[in-house]
């Protein structure tokens, strides 16, 4: 049965709630893709970047010298801060080429770039929902809708970041995987892992399901691109970035130009953050060393169990997607540097499960748990903006996505005690024989 046969079977002043909704997510959408074009000249974050480390990836120069992307920056006469550059040394190479063009130029050719990861990521959830339910009008609705009223989707579209294509890659990895393409996994892995290190949590889910060709192919490829970029950046950026940047990461207020207040607004929102918030809240003299402490004790806890719970995985039904979703739920708890943006990495499982949701297994206390998840993560941060003034506990009212990433994550646990179900076999209504 679709949605569009049970919304006719609504009556008519729920008919009539149901396309007020809609068409309040439809503008919604448009809404948050005119906020786009209009503020991307204003604030484009991450850009200037990428282009000024593009710019002076050389052998002979330091990446992540600050103050020498500080210089290079002010050459181009562009009245906006720049951030350091925290990305491994490849991504700076591959990006080389943008240097032949202005900076303007760069900016509206990574955001059709994004636009383009936008759309593919759409059509790879769309592919993801096929693999287990017949095609319908809603399974391409639904996610439409979803990625209108997303708001991280809206912040990496703003800041130009790396995320969408991350996302991409990462979803493309689990595709693959899924239909024993092992090799595939392995190279997409690579190649989201060589431009950010957080995804490297999957070689460790690889090694551990003994998915060997995996694994030998996400290496081969690393070599490879590591070797790729050494003329162009050298063995040395290579060293500064795994032995000064690396260590540096787990501290992102240690790292020049990158060094704000715990309490800021501008936060990120992961369990090294509320842990800072949460001992600086009880009047804690060293609350950014306690916090240290804690993060290392309950991010070994958590992948301890995480890895525990996920070690009878079988390559069938919607399980696997299940614990696809867990590890990158772990993936932005225990990274220090998880922000707004990287929430898009959960977009295809918002999708997933809502979906599944809807269509399988509709049950209330999911859609209590999932429904408000999903609304803590995809607002636009209103809470953090509220000024705290002097209530220190009030803090904790700040990193509402990641009470929402806690919430998901309790969620899939949850989903890991239900009994495997073929959802082909039910949308279709498949009975299984007595013979």
């Amino acid at each position: 049965m679709s949605l569009y046969t049970e919304f006719i079977k609504l009556s008519k002043s729920h008919r009539v709630l149901v396309t007020v909704v809609f068409l309040l997510l439809v503008i919604n959408g448009i809404y948050g893709q005119f906020r786009v074009l209009f503020k991307y000249n204003d604030v484009r974050m991450d850009l200037p970047t990428f282009y000024t480390a593009a710019k002076i990836c050389e052998p002979s120069n330091d990446l992540y010298d600050y103050s020498q992307l500080k210089k290079a920056w002010q050459d181009e006469q562009v009245s906006q801060k720049i951030l350091p550059y925290v990305y491994p040394p490849f991504f700076a190479s591959i990006l080389k080429p943008v240097t032949l063009i202005s900076f303007n130029s760069f900016q509206i050719a990574w955001l059709l770039f994004d636009y383009l990861m936008l759309s593919l990521l759409l059509g790879l959830v769309i592919k993801l929902l096929l693999q287990y339910w017949e095609i319908r009008a809603e399974i391409f609705v639904i996610p439409m809708l979803i990625f209108m009223v997303y708001s991280p989707i809206e912040r990496n579209l703003i800041c130009g970041q790396t995320n969408l294509l991350i996302t991409a890659l990462l979803l493309g990895m689990f595709l693959s995987e899924k239909r024993e393409r092992q090799g595939w996994a392995g190279i997409l892995l690579a190649l989201s892992v060589i431009i950010k290190l957080s995804p490297a949590i999957f070689m460790v889910y690889f090694a551990f399901k003994r998915k060997w060709s995996a694994i030998v192919a996400c290496l081969i490829t690393l070599l490879i691109l590591f070797l790729i970029s050494l003329p162009f950046c050298g063995l040395s950026n290579w060293i500064n970035f795994f032995g000064e940047l690396f260590p540096k990461l787990g501290m992102p207020e240690n790292i020049p130009g990158l060094d704000n207040a715990p309490t800021q607004p501008l936060a990120e929102y992961s369990l090294m953050r509320f842990l800072k918030m949460l001992f600086y809240s009880f009047g804690v003299v060293d609350f950014t060393t306690f916090a240290q402490i804690f993060h290392k004790i309950i991010s070994a806890i958590i992948l301890i169990f995480t890895f525990y719970r996920i070690r009878d995985a079988k390559n069938d039904g919607s399980k696997l997607f299940i614990h696809y979703q867990l590890l990158i739920c772990v993936m932005l708890i225990i990274s220090p540097m998880s922000h707004h943006t990287h929430f898009v990495f959960l977009l295809p499982g918002f999708v997933f499960l809502l979906y599944r949701m809807l269509k399988v297994d509709f049950r209330l206390s999911d859609v209590l748990l999932l429904s408000v998840s999903f609304l803590l993560i995809a607002q636009s941060d209103i809470l953090p903006r509220i000024p705290m003034g002097e209530h220190r506990i009030l803090y904790l009212l700040k990193p509402v996505k990641f009470y929402g990433l806690i919430m998901l994550y309790a969620y899939l646990l949850m989903m890991m005690n239900r009994r495997e179900i073929t959802d082909k076999a039910i949308e279709t209504n498949v009975q299984p024989s007595s013979a």
